[in-house]
């Protein structure tokens, strides 16, 4: 029997779940990221929408913004001249002048997210202003940052190290055509081989697709690179996709929840053989240190017992954003003054994820002091902030006076 794009979820005509409904549908859950220039205009009233867009399918101005400025320069010959809010190519943004332009753009729709508008943000908004990214919550992500459910590529490619580095999308797929810039392993050695690369100077200059490192058979599925550093699940029955965090497996973390590539092929074996046959390949591997997937698993069980343990995670600016505001969203509250001392100082941290999540954990305080402490933020360049400072003081601004 077919499985649905949903498995065993049924829902029937006149539910809101069902395809004909408010919510999943075209215009509330596709049309987003599948159509250029998209607004959804939903009617409270008549529970329907009057949706318009500019296309069907990703065009140009999906992700370099509105073209008119530029096909006109085209058309006079090349001829450019410099309008106010657009870039030399009279575009709204230049998505190649960064990694952050690059990236943010990209992840308006390869990351799980709740929207602050109705509809496509013109390209070049901060995504911050636009979206407010799901961070690395239960039943969405394992304890140790690694896909579970249908999350994209986003969030797990902010927690990784390439991210951290300057590694961009386009390092590895080719935007325009939606391909990869080469076969197989080679998307991976050209950066990761002897020669390296000299855009990323702090790789090792070693031998990776080879069988000194991956240990098994040339060309067979094993000695992909992506099949050990890049898990892949399936989502809607057929839409498979890519942990992009390309961490190192880590069986030894098995016993938080977190899968690892060893046993997800070698079904049959355990993680402590896992375990065992990557301490004997891999001696000297750095790979083994305390890893916050222990404390997350322990804080989904007790939240306010792994306290200090999550707030040392938030305070460590190395480790990447997701990772530390996710570490104070599993705090859930700030139960005491030590506590409140360390949140206040993650206030002003550069890292709007941070700033944001820390806002968030406050509401204990009483209230002429929470609102002492947030009222900065409700001034935050960005909106995600000023939305979560706003929410931690909904209770101040209803009080009498």
């Amino acid at each position: 029997m077919p499985v649905g794009v949903f498995g065993d979820q049924v829902a029937p005509p006149g539910d809101g779940f069902h395809w004909t409904g408010p919510y999943k549908s075209w215009e509330a859950r596709c049309a987003e990221c599948h159509a250029t220039g998209y607004s959804r205009t939903y009617s409270a009233a008549t529970n329907s929408y009057a949706p318009k867009m500019a296309e069907i399918g990703v065009g140009c101005e999906a992700c370099h913004g509105l073209g008119a400025a530029h096909v006109a320069q085209a058309r006079g010959g090349g001829q450019r001249e410099i309008t106010p809010g657009l870039t030399a190519r009279g575009l709204t943004v230049d998505v190649a002048a960064s990694q952050q332009a690059e990236v943010m753009q990209c992840l308006t729709c390869h990351s799980r997210r709740e929207a602050m508008q109705d509809g496509n943000p013109l390209p070049g908004t901060d995504y911050h202003d636009a979206f407010s990214i799901a961070l690395l919550r239960q039943g969405l992500y394992h304890p140790d940052g690694s896909i579970l459910d249908e999350v994209f590529e986003g969030g797990s490619f902010l927690q990784s190290k390439m991210h951290a580095r300057g590694v961009r999308c386009s390092t590895c797929h080719e935007p325009h055509s939606a391909t990869l810039k080469a076969e197989g392993n080679a998307v991976c050695t050209q950066c990761h081989s002897p020669g390296g690369n000299s855009e990323f100077p702090s790789l090792m200059l070693k031998v990776y697709d080879g069988p000194e490192h991956h240990f098994h058979v040339e060309g067979g599925a094993g000695a992909q690179c992506v099949s050990c550093h890049m898990i892949e699940r399936t989502y809607m029955g057929i839409d498979t996709r890519r942990d992009h965090s390309f961490r190192v497996p880590r069986p030894d973390l098995a016993p938080t929840g977190s899968p690892n590539a060893c046993t997800d092929c070698h079904a049959d074996r355990s993680a402590e053989w896992a375990v065992e046959e990557l301490a004997r390949r891999f001696p000297a591997s750095s790979h083994r240190g305390p890893h916050h997937a222990t404390t997350f698993a322990a804080a989904r069980r007790s939240p306010q017992g792994q306290a200090p343990a999550l707030l040392d995670i938030a305070e460590r600016a190395e480790t990447s954003a997701i990772v530390r505001a996710t570490a104070l969203e599993l705090i859930g509250a700030v139960q005491d003054r030590p506590s409140a001392e360390r949140v206040g100082r993650l206030l002003s941290d550069a890292e709007p994820l941070v700033r944001a999540a820390a806002a968030g954990i406050l509401p204990t305080l009483p209230p002429d002091e929470r609102l002492s402490m947030l009222r900065p933020l409700l001034s935050d360049p960005l909106r995600a902030v000023r939305e979560a400072a706003a929410r931690a003081l909904l209770d101040v601004a209803a009080r009498p006076g």
